[in-house]
């Protein structure tokens, strides 16, 4: 492809949501400018060098946010820059890297924010995702000897201000104004009150400064900006979500269809669940029906995987809560978990399921009663670690779904506990198989999207067919790639092989990476049961298995349907 046409292609994607979306005139301007710079690097064939200052600290304002700590709005907003990076790579090999200059310390003390948040902030942000394009800048990124507990912004921008200006006090060039009079009504929105002209003086030569200090110290960076930049400035605008909300000015919404959005915290009150993590307030969710008053909603792993939703009232029936909102959760974050409601017996289970789609049906029938046994004839009815896989994937091959779709599996399926193990084994293992694929390097998983794994087993309950799946497939609703991996077994009870059919260079260690990777602590939470748990699973989101059991364990019990 042409570099002109490559980069005109590429300058649609980075401003396809930019805050200037239906502003042709802004558009106007700002697109052929972005088009020269990105065609200059790509003539170079070096990856793009993205830069943008953002995510600071969460406003003070508790009207806007709904606590001091990033929560998923955050993690959402920084899944989408990652995949941005994804699709650049897809249309230019040489890729981009995103470097996103993050620190709270340039305006925390006249915003109101202490250090102490502002460096929890920036802690805790840095942990929501680990992308491998993204890289963290901050001030000890500029100035190494700058110090967390007592540096001060101000001593390192001070170098950046113009040759003529001797403080942060003095009044701002009549071009500049613009900006003075956006930091007064930010300062207003953020305490409530009649801002102090000074402080807002003082923000916009902050601002100024840093802007000086990035372009200075990256030359080679195409800059953006989460504002509408002036037009004659040299950055770029950039949304962060799909309602050009910025995440540390609000709080993150799901609504009815289970997309989110970006609003004020204090506009959430009403007919609004709130999800927790542990104490904080960590997504809102739109409900309507008075069930969810009796349930309290908490996230698991990494704030991202895992929903545990809990019955505050006894006597609550699980097929209670609307099966269309579980189906969101449970494909949003992998996994929902029904705690403290009533099951009852197998007909009110496969009640519960059959809004989610059509059980399978075994030969004994659609419910899977899994129990330890000790002259157990495979490893699914042992006291013995049950290896990671997803569901209904060695059916045999003249099974009748498979002949009609050789990929065929279950989308969803159910677990429910009638008896727990200790509390210190059997859990069932849940790996968050998206997350897996985003901690990889994009050209990573272009060669893992053409391989194919064969796996067998000669135990007669799978029918004894070797299975041919791809690494990376297609999640049936939405088209997101999912990751679709089995680990093998020696086991004396079963043997399960894999084989990687058609490795390239590269690809020798491909099965002990992938497991080095499920096992990750970044990616795993073993669920520890409790009677009457039940457990909604997205079989493409996860991979699951168990842990190894002792005969203490025997009583363990789950019931299983799975839904096509």
């Amino acid at each position: 492809m042409p570099h002109a046409a490559l980069a005109a292609r590429i300058a649609a994607q980075l401003l396809r949501r930019s805050p200037i979306a239906g502003q042709p005139a802004l558009q106007a301007h700002h697109m052929p400018r972005l088009q020269n710079a990105l065609e200059a690097r790509i003539a170079a064939g070096k990856p793009l060098s993205l830069l943008l200052p953002a995510f600071p600290h969460k406003s003070p304002n508790r009207r806007l946010a709904a606590s001091a700590l990033p929560d998923y709005g955050e993690y959402l907003a920084l899944l989408a820059l990652d995949q941005l990076c994804r699709d650049i790579q897809q249309c230019y090999p040489p890729g981009c890297r995103l470097r996103v200059f993050s620190d709270g310390l340039t305006f925390h003390d006249l915003l109101g924010v202490s250090r102490a948040e502002a460096n929890a902030y920036h802690r805790a942000l840095r942990r929501l995702l680990a992308s491998p394009l993204i890289e963290w800048l901050d001030y000890a990124s500029i100035e190494p000897a700058f110090s967390r507990q007592t540096g001060r912004a101000e001593e390192v921008l001070r170098a950046y201000l113009p040759p003529d200006s001797q403080d942060f006090a003095q009044p701002l060039p009549a071009k500049d104004v613009r900006r003075e009079r956006a930091w007064q009504a930010l300062l207003a929105a953020e305490t409530g009150r009649q801002p102090d002209p000074l402080a807002a003086r003082r923000l916009a030569w902050r601002g100024l400064a840093l802007d000086a200090m990035l372009a200075e110290r990256y030359p080679d960076a195409i800059r953006l900006s989460i504002h509408e930049p002036a037009p004659e400035g040299g950055k770029f605008p950039i949304a962060l979500a799909d309602d050009a909300g910025l995440p540390w000015r609000g709080a993150c919404r799901l609504d009815q269809t289970g997309a989110p959005h970006t609003g004020p915290a204090g506009e959430l009150a009403g007919s609004t669940q709130t999800i927790w993590r542990e104490a904080q307030p960590w997504l809102f969710m739109a409900a309507d029906e008075g069930v969810w008053n009796d349930c309290r909603l908490s996230v698991m792993g990494g704030g991202r995987f895992g929903l545990l939703i809990e019955s505050l009232r006894p006597g609550l029936r699980c097929g209670q809560l609307p099966p269309s909102r579980l189906e969101q959760l449970a494909q949003r974050f992998g996994f929902v978990v029904l705690r403290g409601f009533e099951v009852g017996d197998e007909a009110q289970l496969l009640d519960f399921t059959r809004p989610f789609g059509t059980p399978y049906v075994w030969p004994f029938g659609p419910v899977h009663k899994v129990r330890p046994e000790e002259q157990a004839s495979g490893f699914v009815h042992s006291f013995e670690k049950l290896p990671l896989h997803w569901d209904l994937s060695m059916l045999p091959l003249d099974n009748p779904h498979v002949r009609a779709d050789r990929l065929f599996s279950a989308r969803l399926f159910a677990l429910h506990c009638k008896a727990a193990p200790l509390p210190s084994e059997g859990q069932t293992t849940l790996v968050d198989a998206r997350n897996l694929l985003r901690e990889q390097l994009p050209e990573t998983v272009a060669r893992w999207r053409g391989l194919t794994l064969r796996y067998h087993t000669k135990f007669t309950y799978f029918g004894g067919d070797a299975r041919d799946y791809p690494l990376i497939a297609r999640h049936p609703r939405g088209g997101e790639e999912v990751l679709r991996f089995q680990e093998g077994s020696e086991s004396a009870l079963q043997t399960f092989s894999v084989e990687v059919l058609n490795p390239a260079p590269g690809d020798e260690t491909l099965v002990e990476t992938l497991l080095a990777a499920a096992y990750a602590p970044s990616n795993l939470i073993a669920h520890a049961w409790q009677d009457g748990d039940l457990a909604l699973i997205d079989n493409y989101h996860c991979l699951h298995g168990r842990l190894a059991m002792s005969p203490a364990s025997a009583r363990r019990e789950l019931w299983r349907v799975q839904t096509y």
